[in-house]
């Protein structure tokens, strides 16, 4: 049984417990699955706090408006009551 510390700089990643019979094509290829998965996730939980701080986007023609402006112009948002964060 083998231990391996994944760091990327000095940083530590995670560490990952294989054994001495592994192909380094597979151990590659599980290790970048793992860490490109937790890329995925940490992107994910960073636009989901830009999400909660500046809410979700409104429509091209929307967009730069103040809402005095969106109430003048009698423009609606189609998908506000259906895509509710």
């Amino acid at each position: 049984m083998v231990k391996l510390h994944i760091k990327h700089g000095d940083e530590s990643q995670f560490l990952y417990e294989t054994t001495t019979n592994t192909p380094i094509d597979n151990l590659t290829n599980q290790i970048a699955l793992i860490y490109n998965g937790r890329l995925k996730v940490h992107r994910i939980c960073n636009e989901m706090s830009m999400l909660a701080k500046h809410g979700v986007t409104l429509p091209v023609n929307m967009q730069g408006l103040t809402d005095e402006q969106i109430t003048e112009l009698k423009l609606k948002d189609e998908y506000a009551d259906t895509c509710i964060p």
